[in-house]
């Protein structure tokens, strides 16, 4: 026989697994670790920004300064026209409170800007440490920039060599050089010195200590067109030549370090940042190393716990197939105490179940082929009966008996619905038939005995316990007839839902203390009479079919007559079975 076509557990749970927790997971992971990485994208950039935008700052500044003091100076006609002239000791008062006062300022204050004239007028002497002689410069580089057609110049403080510092600092200084021509002649040269420390603060955290660099700082070289500051800590060129300089930054280029340049206008030299790759790539790719790697051992566990309890239920499908193709004989092995040994051994009990419930099958499945034999064996015997008393019937009406000929029948016909009937409910018209047979019984040997029937034709369908009204009838006869004529009757009546019965004889009653114990018989639901069918027996059967409020009631005074009533419900039970024979 073909297996049927069944889904795989494990299959179903790898998929809702990889559905509902892997990719959830990485979507999760992937998220987050995004989110990481441009946070630490923005962080880094942030930095760099800040970085990049102090220096540029400070330098503008101070570049802006410079400029701006040199054209207040170079601009003020007093200065110029003091050194056109030749200089008398009448101008001594005139140079010390007009003149020396043109070349201070807040800003060279503040900073410790250095300001000199270096002018051609011989005539004037030096003074104030800020007025010196033309021919003071008229050495090394500072000689080829006046005879040079260039009217300023940047001395940085990495080409100070070939300049001679012996009235103007160069060494660590930013000096700046004007030259200021009237009538295409050189009047003087303004020089402007800015100390390295106040030009490139932003790469010193104390002033006090200006060699100190801040603590991620690795590296600072000044080229003659570059300042440049290095944060990547794998390459190392300070010290170098321009052209070297420029070989390490093709190098630093090729290698993914992210150099910014910045320049300022004016100035010669541009601020060259270098910086590695960002610091938390590495460990970026640990977060997601270590998540893939969590979401593998997690996926791996999970199917491997998954694959063995598949396993397990497998296995015990397998002997589930095996026990019930074999009769349910075979039990399952026990083994642990999990969920799976606890279903196999809810099995076995059931097997054991199973087991019992088959041998009590056989056993009832034997007892009913015998009750079947023995019920067709018995059928011939009331057959046989009813055949016997229908003969003796025909022959008394052949000798004129025709009394003895109608109560033969009677009785044949309560015989008949005695033995034949199996249902518990039946029409209220077979059982007025029944109780009209009984009477004719009785007829034949007390003549004196009467029995009168009120109930309307629309109540004869309707559907009452069998045996209800002969054995109450009965009881009459038993209990009520003393050899004076016995009148019965029968009422019944509809009211509202139920139908009320009533059954009155004027026999010689009941003492009070018998009926009191009558009574109280009825008052239960058991049946207690010993003889099996009376009043009792049609008192439970009341009980147990409707409720205690159908139970029978009876009335009695002694030589006075009894009535026994009770009600049933309009729409009773239905009969059941065959219907019943007339």
């Amino acid at each position: 026989m073909k297996k049927p076509k069944t889904h795989s557990m494990y299959r179903i749970l790898i998929i809702r697994i990889i559905v509902f927790l892997v990719i959830p997971f990485f979507a999760v992971t992937l998220l987050t670790v995004f989110r990481i990485v441009d946070e630490g994208l923005n962080s880094w950039q942030a930095r760099i920004n800040l970085e990049t935008e102090q220096g540029k700052s400070i330098r503008a500044m101070h570049v802006q300064n410079v400029y701006a003091l040199a054209n207040r100076i170079c601009t003020d006609n007093g200065l110029s026209g003091f050194l056109l002239v030749n200089y008398t000791n009448q101008n001594l008062q005139y140079y010390r409170t007009q003149i020396a006062s043109i070349l201070s300022s807040d800003h060279a204050k503040q900073y410790g800007y250095t300001v000199r004239i270096f002018y051609a007028n011989p005539t004037i002497p030096r003074g104030f440490g800020s007025f010196f002689f033309l021919s003071d410069l008229d050495t090394g580089k500072t000689a080829d920039f006046i005879d040079s057609p260039e009217t300023d110049h940047w001395i940085l403080p990495c080409d100070t060599e070939g300049y001679i510092g012996n009235f103007t600092p160069y060494e660590k200084h930013y000096t700046y050089l004007r030259k200021v021509l009237i009538n295409n002649e050189l009047l003087y040269v303004l020089a402007i010195s800015v100390p390295e420390k106040e030009m490139d603060s932003f790469l010193h955290g104390n002033q006090e200590k200006p060699e100190r660099p801040i603590e991620d700082l690795w590296e600072i070289t000044q080229t003659g067109k570059e300042l440049i500051i290095n944060y990547d800590a794998s390459l190392h060129f300070s010290g170098l030549s321009q052209q070297e300089a420029e070989q390490m930054l093709q190098a630093a280029q090729e290698k993914g370090s992210l150099i910014k340049k910045i320049d300022i206008n004016g100035f010669p030299q541009s601020l060259l940042y270098i910086y590695p790759q960002n610091p938390q790539y590495g460990a970026l790719l640990i977060i997601a190393a270590t998540s893939a790697i969590f979401a593998i051992v997690l996926v791996l566990t999970v199917v491997r716990f998954i694959k063995k309890i598949s396993r397990s239920m497998y296995v015990c499908l397998e002997q589930f197939d095996a026990s019930i193709a074999n009769g349910f004989h075979d039990k399952l092995p026990l083994k642990g105490d999990d969920e799976i040994t606890r279903m196999a051994r809810a099995f076995n009990e059931q097997i054991d179940k199973i087991q019992e419930l088959l041998t009590l099958t056989i056993n009832q499945a034997c007892l009913v082929k015998e009750s079947r034999l023995k019920a067709l064996q018995q059928q011939i015997n009331p057959h046989f009966l009813y055949n016997t008393l229908e003969a003796f019937s025909y022959k008394m009406e052949l000798y004129g008996h025709y009394e003895e000929a109608d109560a033969m029948v009677a009785f044949s016909n309560m015989l008949r619905y005695n033995m034949t009937g199996k249902e518990r409910f039946s029409s209220l018209d077979m059982e007025l038939k029944q109780t009209l047979n009984y009477m004719c019984i009785q007829q034949l040997k007390f003549s004196n005995i009467s029995l009168t029937v009120t109930i309307p034709s629309e109540l004869y369908g309707l559907q009452v316990p069998r045996f209800l009204l002969q054995p109450i009838i009965e009881n009459c006869f038993v209990h009520g007839y003393y050899g004076e004529p016995l009148h019965i009757i029968l009422n019944a009546e509809s009211k509202e839902d139920f139908v009320y019965f009533e059954i009155t004889d004027n026999g010689k009653g009941i003492p009070d203390t018998e009926l009191k114990d009558i009574n109280e018989k009825l008052s239960g639901t058991e049946d207690r009479n010993e003889s099996g069918i009376g009043l009792s027996n049609i008192n439970s059967r009341l009980c147990l079919f409707y409720s205690v409020k159908c139970r029978l009631h009876v009335r009695s005074q002694e030589w006075n007559g009894t009535t026994v009533t009770w009600r049933i419900p309009r729409k009773s039970f239905p009969a059941e079975g065959k219907k019943e024979m007339p």
